[in-house]
């Protein structure tokens, strides 16, 4: 999990208005955002997905045909 503290802005009347933080937590945290969207995106393309083999048997098939 990316942990990191950013800096609050809050308006006049003590609102929050937005956060601050440093760039390389900002890297940080767009890095952890594009890995938990590959990780969804993944596992839901594998409980939809049909017809999938294991590797092992994939490369058998190749094997037999080039045999």
């Amino acid at each position: 999990m990316v942990q990191f503290v950013p800096q609050k802005i809050v308006n006049e009347s003590g609102k929050l208005t937005g956060v601050l933080f440093k760039k390389k937590d900002f890297i940080r945290l767009q890095d952890y955002l594009e890995t938990l969207e590959d990780s969804l995106e993944l596992a839901k393309a594998i409980k939809e997905s049909e017809g999938f083999i294991l590797w092992d048997e994939f490369v058998a098939e190749i094997k037999a045909k080039h045999t």
